[in-house]
C-alpha cells in the first residue's frame, strides 16, 4: 500500500481542499456546531473513500527493482563463478524430457512485476546459460506442495493420453497444460509463469465494454434480487441457506432473468473469449485450428481437474494460451474437493460455461467437448497407473 508519507501528504490535501468553512486546521478538525459537526463527518467519509479508491488502484500490478526484494540477487552473477551459478528450477524436466545437462542462471533482471491478486506475488525474470530467457513467480504465504503433486499428476494423464491411440490422434494431450512449481519451504516456492497466456478474467474485461458491463452488472443484480426476493437473502455468505431451499423451477427462471440481462453477449461470436480466439488468427484456417485446440483443452483440462477435485475455478484461475488457444489452470489450492467448503461452495464438478463453448458457434461446441471429455475419462479408467499414481503422491 501508500506509504506514511504518502498517505499524509494526500490526506492533507484533500482535507485542506475540503474544508471550505475552516473545519479542518492544521491537519485536525474543528468543528464547532451540530451541523459542522455533520458537515466534518461528510468530509472524513469522502476522504476515506477517496483514500480506499487510492489504496486499490495501488495494489494493481505494478512495476518495482530487485533492489528492493533481494540485494543478493541484484549482485548475483553466473558468468563469473559458472561452477557455483544457480541451476534453472525444474529445468532437467521441461518438456517432460530427461536432459543431461541443466542451464544455469547467469543473471536476475532488476526489474520486478507485483501481481494485485491477494498475496501479491512477484514475477522475476533470469537470462540463462542456454540462451533463454525464464520468467519465475514467486509466492509467498501458501504451501505449493500441493500444487507440485498436482501438477506431476497432471504429467501423467497427459502422457497417458498421448499413449492412447485414439486420444493421440486427436491431441487431447496437447490440451492438459503444465507448468513448473518449486517449493522452496512451506510458505515460499516458485512457478513458472507461462508467456504469452491470460487470465480468463482479463480476456473479459478487454472485450466487454460499454453497454455490456452495464449488462454484466444487471445480470448479477438480477441474481441478487433473485435470492431476496424469493429468500430474503441479503447476504452472500447466506446462499448456502439459499440453496438448500430453492427448487428446480425457481432456479431455471433466475439463471434465464440473468441470462436476459447478458444478451446479446452470452453466445455466438460476440462472447469475449471468441472475439479473443478470433484476434489471435491471422486467417480463417487458423481460427478454426484455434478453436479446435480450445474446446479439446477445455474438454481434457475438465476430466483432469474432476479427477483430482479441484475448485476455486473463477475466471481469474483459467488462463488462455495466446499461442494456440489452449486453456491452463493456475492455483491448484483447492483440491479434492475442497472447493465445496468455500463460502460460496462449488457444486458443479467442471466448467462447461456458453463461454467456454461459444468459439464453436454456429456448430453446438457443447457436443463436442462432451464427446472429447469422454475419450479422455474412458482413456484414465483404461490407464488405472494414473490412479496409482495419484494414490502414490498422498499416502
Amino acid at each position: 500500500g501508500p506509504s506514511r508519507s504518502m498517505r499524509s501528504s494526500f490526506l492533507g490535501k484533500e482535507f485542506n481542499g475540503d474544508s471550505k468553512e475552516e473545519l479542518v486546521r492544521g491537519g485536525k478538525l474543528v468543528p464547532k456546531t451540530i451541523s459542522d459537526l455533520k458537515s466534518a463527518k461528510d468530509c472524513v467519509e469522502a476522504i476515506l473513500e477517496k483514500l480506499k479508491q487510492r489504496m486499490n488502484n495501488d495494489r494493481n500490478v505494478s512495476d518495482s527493482t530487485l533492489r528492493d526484494v533481494s540485494t543478493y540477487l541484484l549482485k548475483y552473477d553466473g558468468s563469473n563463478n559458472y561452477d557455483t551459478a544457480l541451476d534453472v528450477p525444474l529445468a532437467a524436466w521441461e518438456n517432460d524430457t530427461l536432459k543431461c545437462s541443466v542451464p544455469k542462471i547467469l543473471v536476475f533482471d532488476p526489474c520486478v512485476v507485483y501481481l494485485s491478486s491477494m498475496r501479491r506475488p512477484c514475477k522475476i525474470k533470469t537470462r540463462c546459460s542456454d540462451g533463454a530467457e525464464r520468467s519465475f513467480l514467486v509466492k509467498g504465504g501458501e504451501d505449493l506442495r500441493n500444487d507440485e503433486r498436482i501438477e506431476h499428476i497432471f504429467s501423467a494423464m497427459r502422457s497417458a493420453l498421448l499413449s492412447a491411440s485414439k486420444t493421440r490422434q486427436k491431441k487431447l494431450h496437447t490440451g492438459v497444460r503444465t507448468y513448473g512449481v518449486f517449493p522452496l519451504s512451506p510458505r515460499v516456492g516458485l512457478v513458472e509463469w507461462i508467456d504469452g497466456a491470460e487470465t480468463l478474467s482479463a480476456v473479459v474485461e478487454r472485450f466487454i465494454k460499454g453497454k455490456a458491463q452495464e449488462n454484466a452488472h444487471r445480470a448479477r443484480c438480477a441474481h441478487l434480487e433473485g435470492l431476496k426476493e424469493n429468500y430474503g437473502i441479503q447476504k452472500i455468505s447466506a446462499y448456502l441457506v439459499a440453496m438448500s431451499h430453492i427448487t428446480p423451477e425457481s432456479g431455471a427462471n433466475a439463471f434465464f432473468k440473468a441470462q436476459e440481462a447478458l444478451q446479446p453477449f452470452a453466445f455466438g461470436r460476440k462472447t469475449p473469449l471468441s472475439q479473443y480466439l478470433i484476434a489471435l488468427a491471422p486467417q480463417s484456417e487458423a481460427f478454426v485450428s484455434i478453436r479446435n485446440n480450445c474446446i479439446k483443452s477445455v474438454a481434457s483440462s475438465s476430466a483432469c481437474t474432476y479427477i483430482v477435485g479441484l475448485g476455486d475455478r473463477h475466471q481469474g484461475n483459467i488462463m488462455v494460451d495466446s499461442s494456440d488457444g489452449t486453456i491452463a489452470h493456475i492455483d491448484l489450492g483447492a483440491s479434492f474437493g475442497y472447493g465445496t467448503t468455500l463460502p460460496v461452495p462449488e457444486i458443479i464438478p467442471i466448467r462447461l460455461t456458453p463461454q467456454l463453448t461459444s468459439p464453436y458457434a454456429p456448430l453446438d461446441g457443447r457436443s463436442h467437448a462432451k464427446r472429447y471429455l469422454g475419450d479422455t475419462l474412458e482413456t484414465f479408467r483404461d490407464r488405472k497407473y494414473v490412479s496409482t499414481l495419484l494414490a502414490k503422491r498422498y499416502l
